[in-house]
This record gives C-alpha cells, sequence and structure tokens, in this order.
C-alpha cells in the first residue's frame, strides 16, 4: 500500500487527545486506523441502507410484532 502525506484541521483540543492516546510517533497511524473504522461502518451504513426491507417479501419475513412477541417468548423461557 502506497502512503501519502495529507494535512488535516481539526480542533487542538482533539489532537492533544490523539497524541496522548497515540503516543510519541503514532499519531499518524492512530488516525489512519480511526478514519480507516469509520470509513468501514459508513459502508457498512451504506449496504444497510440499499438493502433495507429487502426480505419483506419473503415468506419467512417476521413482522416487528412477530419478532418482539418471538424475543418475549424466548425470555420467558429462560426464566422458567
Amino acid at each position: 500500500m502506497t502512503m501519502v502525506r495529507a494535512t488535516v484541521t481539526m480542533p487542538d483540543t482533539l489532537l492533544a487527545d490523539v497524541d496522548r492516546l497515540a503516543g510519541k510517533g503514532g499519531r499518524s497511524s492512530f488516525v489512519a486506523l480511526a478514519v480507516a473504522e469509520k470509513v468501514r461502518r459508513e459502508r457498512l451504513r451504506a449496504v444497510l441502507d440499499e438493502t433495507r426491507g429487502a426480505l419483506r417479501a419473503s415468506p419467512s419475513w417476521a413482522s416487528a410484532e412477530r419478532s418482539y412477541a418471538w424475543v418475549r417468548e424466548m425470555r420467558e423461557d429462560r426464566v422458567e
């Protein structure tokens, strides 16, 4: 993977927190990992948004009410 230099602007207090957590010489790695995690979450959110409701036409689709009833039943079985 090719590394490139980028200039990023952030509040000074946030940068101080990053430096405190990342340690000496760890700023770039810390920020890269944080950005990679945010990118992963945003990609997942986009996929979930695109596929929302895809199973509704499926015969195995459970409504919110049926799902809630199933969870309540499972919890009651655990108590007994």
